[in-house]
């Protein structure tokens, strides 16, 4: 029977889309037959409740027509299976108190009866909302998600959202806190990011401070983690926030996660913690195309007041990069410049203001080897030293350009970038991209550099 549903599994795929296919059904398995119905298990309660509603018939038609024993189909799925006996390997104790059920009824909530209560500070800041969120085609499949979840808190949980940079990760997991906030006041909610949630455990350590640092998360009613691919190389971390992830788990409490890769992309972190990351409902950011980047810089003109000639938007969108965030840095610019000097944008005038931006157009899908010898003519640097284990510091400065290229513009993960480079870890790559990263928002050279390369392709 297990052979019938993966030959089954099979032909559903190719009656959906390959995105239906990826968020509904990847992690479908087989579970048992018995009584002439077949019994199929998934990751969570929204994912069951969704195969139910829109696909069961679908199902049905398919593995009756494999099988004359088989008259129905069910769906289960399982919350926890090592919850408890797992936290063994932490770092702090870990004796649970009691939960509820996590469940939203209406937006009446009431304040939770606790006497060992903390305060929290939410880590939200207001200007993320959904009312200055700008909804396109290369966000709509994550907005219509988030809009489900913020409908009926905890059954889409957790909720898994990943994308490149700049794509509006921040913005939407943000909006989502300060909704909940306002709907639900006496929720407890924690905005953080790993580097914060390090600092808090290793005060935890130092001060044996266990207790607080346990019963802050565990009371938590909604956790919005930003950037959890930070938890790499940070193995104790990472651990204890395994167990912290059970302990709001099981109860039914929802979860947010951002990241720039996909769960299973994610290296140097614990394992289990991975895994159950991979059980979310995972939904990607893709970049804004020509057409989402026009609405964009419309909308960010409407905000600041500006009016400009429809061919100079047409302009901006076909040379600024596919980054929200940048895409306002320069409208932001350009309302500025007119402001003081009361002048008309035109195109030599964005030429001259943004230059930058518009040297880092947008590229992608460019070949990793024409990237990897674009980078080498530049530095003058042969292009096997580059992909060499030498660790000169002139080499590893580029070698670190060669892969954010490769991430940016070459869309390859850190594994497959790796390979280019010789053989280099997952761990060792994510690195030199995240270098690359923060010097880009703090050096006007490494910028020029990044800039003269990309006039190469």
């Amino acid at each position: 029977m297990k052979n019938l549903f993966l030959k089954g599994k099979n032909l559903l795929k190719e009656k959906i889309s390959d995105n239906e296919f990826k968020i509904w059904f990847a992690d479908l398995t087989y579970n048992k037959f018995d009584k002439n119905c077949l019994y199929l298990h998934t990751a969570n309660f929204f994912k069951k409740e969704k195969i139910l509603l829109s696909y069961k018939k679908l199902l049905q038609h398919i593995f009756c027509d494999l099988s004359d024993d088989i008259k129905d189909i069910a769906v289960s799925y399982e919350r926890s299976a090592d919850t408890g006996a797992a936290q063994k390997d932490s770092f702090l104790e870990h004796n649970s108190p009691e939960y509820g059920s996590g469940n939203i009824k209406s937006n009446q909530a009431a304040a939770p009866a606790n006497s060992a209560h903390i305060t929290v500070k939410d880590g939200l800041k207001e200007q993320y909302r959904f009312d200055n969120y700008l909804v396109a085609d290369f966000n709509r499949l994550c907005y219509d998600f988030t809009d489900k979840l913020i409908s009926n808190i905890s059954r889409i949980s957790p909720f898994y959202i990943y994308g490149g940079v700049g794509t509006g990760k921040t913005h939407i997991i943000q909006a989502i806190g300060n909704y909940i906030k306002k709907n639900y006041p006496f929720f407890n909610i924690k905005y953080i990011t790993p580097n914060e949630f390090v600092s808090d455990f290793t005060k935890a350590l130092k001060n044996k401070t266990d207790r607080e640092f346990r019963l802050k998360y565990r009371q938590l009613d909604c956790l919005l983690l930003d950037d959890i691919q930070f938890f790499a190389g940070k193995e104790k971390s990472s651990i204890e926030f395994f167990h912290i992830f059970n302990e709001i788990f099981v109860p039914g409490k929802q979860m947010v996660f951002c990241s720039d890769m996909p769960p299973d992309e994610l290296n140097d972190i614990d394992e289990r913690l991975k895994s159950r990351l991979s059980s979310s409902v995972i939904v990607e950011l893709n970049r804004p195309e020509f057409a989402d980047r026009k609405k964009l810089i419309s909308f960010f003109l409407k905000q600041y007041n500006i009016t400009i000639e429809k061919k100079i938007i047409d302009f901006l969108a076909a040379n600024l990069p596919g980054d929200v965030r940048k895409i306002n840095g320069a409208v932001i610019t350009l309302a500025s410049l007119q402001h003081i000097y009361k002048k008309d944008i035109d195109e030599a005038y964005c030429r001259k203001h943004i230059r930058q931006l518009i040297a880092a157009r947008d590229v992608s899908n460019i070949p990793a080897e024409r990237i990897i010898f674009s980078v080498a003519n530049y530095a003058s640097i042969p292009w096997r030293d580059l992909k060499s284990r030498k660790r000169s510091r002139n080499i590893s400065y580029y070698r670190h350009i060669i892969i954010y290229l490769l991430k940016k513009y070459g869309n390859l993960s850190f594994p497959e970038i790796g390979n280019y480079l010789g053989g280099k870890t997952a761990g060792a790559v994510h690195n030199g991209y995240h270098t690359v990263e923060k010097g880009l928002k703090e050096s006007a050279a490494l910028n020029d550099v990044i800039n003269s390369i990309l006039q190469k392709f």
